[in-house]
C-alpha cells in the first residue's frame, strides 16, 4: 500500500518531487480525481520554432499538474496563460493580488526575470509567459539538475509568447532557467516570426 503524500510535503523538498508526485498520485483519493471530465491532458504544446518537449512528459504528466499563480485581477494575458495551461492539462489555483513583485522575490526570482504573473509548481517558481511545453520538461529534468534550480521565467511580455499572441507575429524570446546563487541560463530559445 502507498502511504498518501500530502501537496505541502511536496512543495517543502525539490528533493524527490516526482517520486513524492508518483506517491500522491497513487493514493485512491487522487487516483480517482484524475478520472474527472477535466483531468484529461491536451497534448503538449509543439511552438513553432521551440522544441517538442511532449515526448519527455513523465508518467505523472498524463495525469493533471498543479500550479498556483499570482495575477493581478484586470490583467488579460495573465487569463490567456492560464487558459493555455489549463488545455495543457494542468489545474491551476489563480489568486488575484495588488501587485505580484512581493510573490516573485519570495519564490527567488530576480527583478530583472520579471514579468506580469507568478506560479508555482512542483517547489520551482514560473515567471511570465513560459510556454506550458518547457514547465513539463522542467519537471522531467533529472535529480541533479532539478536540485539547482528555483525555476523559469520568459522576462518581461515578448509579442507571441503564450498569452501574448497578436496573430502570427512572435519577437524571439528565451525561456531562461534561474539558478541558485544568482545565476541564470537560456533554456530554450523561440525564434522570431513575421
Amino acid at each position: 500500500m502507498v502511504t498518501p503524500v500530502t501537496s505541502t510535503e511536496i512543495m517543502r523538498s525539490r528533493r524527490g518531487v516526482l517520486g513524492a508526485a508518483l506517491a500522491l498520485l497513487s493514493s485512491t483519493s487522487l487516483v480517482a480525481a484524475c478520472q474527472a471530465k477535466d483531468a484529461t491532458p491536451a497534448e503538449a504544446n509543439k511552438a513553432k520554432g521551440g522544441a517538442d518537449h511532449a515526448s519527455h512528459a513523465p508518467a505523472a504528466m498524463s495525469t493533471v499538474a498543479f500550479i498556483e499563480v499570482w495575477k493581478t485581477p484586470n490583467c488579460g494575458c495573465c487569463k490567456l496563460w492560464i487558459k493555455i495551461l489549463e488545455k495543457e492539462g494542468f489545474k491551476v489555483k489563480a489568486n488575484n493580488v495588488a501587485q505580484t513583485a512581493g510573490i516573485r522575490t519570495k519564490l527567488g526570482i530576480p527583478d530583472d526575470m520579471g514579468s506580469c504573473h507568478t506560479g508555482l509548481i512542483a517547489g520551482f517558481a514560473i515567471e511570465g509567459h513560459v510556454p506550458a511545453s518547457e514547465i513539463k520538461r522542467l519537471l522531467t529534468e533529472p535529480e541533479s539538475l532539478r536540485q539547482q534550480v528555483i525555476g523559469l521565467s520568459v522576462p518581461g511580455m515578448p509579442i507571441g509568447s503564450p498569452g501574448m499572441e497578436m496573430g502570427t507575429k512572435r519577437d524571439k524570446f528565451d525561456v531562461m532557467l534561474v539558478l541558485k546563487g544568482g545565476k541564470s541560463r537560456v533554456y530554450q530559445s523561440y525564434e522570431a516570426l513575421a
